[in-house]
């Protein structure tokens, strides 16, 4: 008899190993009665795109470093519709999807117009080799949310984080950020509280700085300012904040303007 947390443990009893952070004995001898579901592996889809997608990346490595199952998913795929029968869920990460209004699109697609006439620069079929040809496009409101919306309807789910659950007012689910201020040219965003994850270069492991308020709108404890988190970073570079400077207007400008801003390292974000 082998014990798992200091509780004798039947031979009957399995558990996933503690290696993936999961621990679940199970003591039944005998299988239960009464009405029982059969489990079923969920089929998880993780949308990326040609290029890739480095909030989709680190999904793929904590799907793989828990064992979750999962297929990449393209627009192309989810273009062609059909999707309950490849998926349970469609996981779409920050970067995914942002829904805007029809004036900031017409006034982006403009803008590119004008920066760059007659599409210089961009891909051509033919540039790509043709085994990623399939990876090519983008979610398009006209014929890829349509298909989200009818996975969805017909009992698929979707997992939308970050920017990407600007896609739910287009599936009509009566959500809206009040989190965020909008702009007259469709922008939004919430300028007064948003939050980092540093790795490495000499910061603090396991250290979490800083809190927002109740409702998650404004930094009110440990509050690090823009330019703060720039001469910290700089200084992990091995970089003065203060001596990094050049000509601008007829005086010595810096990244974090400090003669200005005061800006200074934030100490208790390094080891």
């Amino acid at each position: 008899m082998e014990r798992l947390n200091g509780a004798a443990n039947p031979p009957s009893s399995t558990y996933r190993p503690s290696s993936l952070g999961v621990n679940a004995p199970c003591w039944a001898r005998t299988a239960p009665s009464g009405e029982a579901l059969k489990l079923q592996p969920v089929r998880i889809g993780l949308y990326d795109q040609y290029g890739g997608l480095m909030p989709a990346g680190w999904t793929r490595w904590l799907f793989e470093q828990y064992e979750f199952p999962y297929e990449i998913v393209r627009s192309q795929t989810l273009d062609a519709g059909n999707l309950n029968a490849k998926y349970d869920v469609i996981v779409f990460t920050d970067g995914a999807f942002r829904h805007t209004s029809r004036a900031a699109r017409a006034g982006a697609n403009a803008a590119a117009e004008a920066d760059n006439p007659g599409g210089f620069g961009t891909v051509s079929m033919e540039d790509i080799p043709s085994e990623y040809r399939g990876w090519l496009g983008r979610i398009s409101e006209d014929k890829t949310i349509p298909q989200i919306k009818r996975f969805v309807e017909a009992g698929g789910s979707v997992v939308a984080i970050g920017g990407s659950t600007t896609m739910g007012e287009l599936l009509g689910v009566p959500v809206k950020d009040y989190l965020t201020e909008k702009g007259p040219d469709g922008r939004d965003h919430n300028r007064h509280a948003f939050s980092l994850w540093l790795a490495g270069g000499g910061f603090r492991r396991g250290y979490v700085h800083g809190r927002t308020d109740d409702f998650s709108y404004r930094a009110v404890h440990d509050v690090v300012r823009v330019c703060d988190l720039h001469a910290t970073l700089l200084h992990a570079l091995g970089l003065d904040h203060t001596r990094l400077t050049y000509p601008h207007e007829g005086r010595e400008d810096s990244l974090t303007d400090a003669d200005v801003t005061q800006a200074h390292v934030v100490q208790e974000l390094l080891e």
